[in-house]
């Protein structure tokens, strides 16, 4: 009988893991907003957590899963319960992760059985290990590290999760209260703007709130100014504008900065990098 040769496209690669870990949060624990430049999971195993990102509001419980993309600035809290959650980021550069930009999921039996054999193998490695002396984002990474097979079990079970949640998936929506709308609705307006100079003023004039009003949204649920996020989602537009081909001096003009100098100055104090150094993809 004639064989078939029969090709299977490498579909999902995850080339680096940044953090592996779980923890037990309080209620009333507010964790300060933050970006990266690499995925995060955020998978609620008991209680109730608030998650936002991209100007969105999630109220998650259990087997609730969060995906953070990169440069997407997000923060999360304890609700009115404790809660134990599971992080890990990672590295990719396939196209498949497009499906999951800005989604949610609750878990299905056979999903959840599979981020329970990934956490049930991270704390069986690490079992031995003594929690305190490593810091919390690398607890189930940082002894192992170098054991290759170890890391490729983890990427393993992480990828089977992921293209069940591709194939088959329950998704969760976002908050649809007085706070979270007001929020998406200046998130919308700073995004649609962020070609100008707008004033916090004029974006709550916007969104028909006090400034006040605001200022405690965005505190709450952002854990920044306006004017910071605003910026951070400049930066964010200047980074793809760059890896287009835009020239430092383009990018600037586009997004109404000053001068060169101080995009250059901004840029590198939100990022690390020289916008020089962005190069074209």
């Amino acid at each position: 009988m004639p064989w078939r040769n029969y090709v299977i496209n490498n579909t999902l690669d995850i080339n680096v893991i940044h953090s592996f870990f779980e923890e037990h949060v309080l209620k009333g624990y507010d964790f300060q907003g933050e970006k990266h430049d690499f995925w995060e999971c955020v998978y609620v195993i008991k209680g109730e957590i608030y998650a936002t990102g991209d100007g969105q509001v999630y109220s998650l419980s259990d087997d609730d899963i969060i995906f953070h993309k990169p440069l997407e600035f997000h923060k999360l809290s304890a609700a009115n319960t404790d809660a134990d959650i599971f992080v890990f980021t990672f590295s990719s550069e396939s196209t498949f992760m497009d499906f999951f930009k800005n989604k949610v999921f609750h878990l299905m039996p056979g999903q959840k059985n599979t981020i329970y054999e990934l956490i049930n193998f991270a704390r069986e490695k690490n079992q031995n290990v003594n929690f305190d002396e490593i810091t919390r984002e690398f607890r189930y990474i940082e002894k192992n590290k170098d054991n290759n097979i170890y890391m490729q079990i983890v990427t393993s079970y992480i990828k089977l999760l992921f293209f069940s949640l591709f194939d088959k998936s329950i998704k969760v929506t976002a908050d649809d209260n007085f706070e979270a709308n007001i929020l998406k609705t200046v998130v919308d307006y700073m995004n649609n703007n962020i070609n100008k100079n707008i004033s916090t003023k004029e974006i709550a004039r916007y969104a028909n709130v006090s400034l006040a009003t605001l200022k405690r949204i965005f505190n709450k649920y952002v854990g920044i100014s306006i004017h910071q996020y605003f910026l951070k989602l400049k930066i964010n537009s200047a980074t793809e504008l760059l890896k287009s081909g835009a020239s430092v001096n383009e990018t600037a003009l586009k997004l109404n900065f000053c001068s060169q100098a101080y995009f250059s100055k901004a840029f590198f104090r939100e990022t690390g990098k020289h916008p020089s150094s962005v190069k074209k993809g």
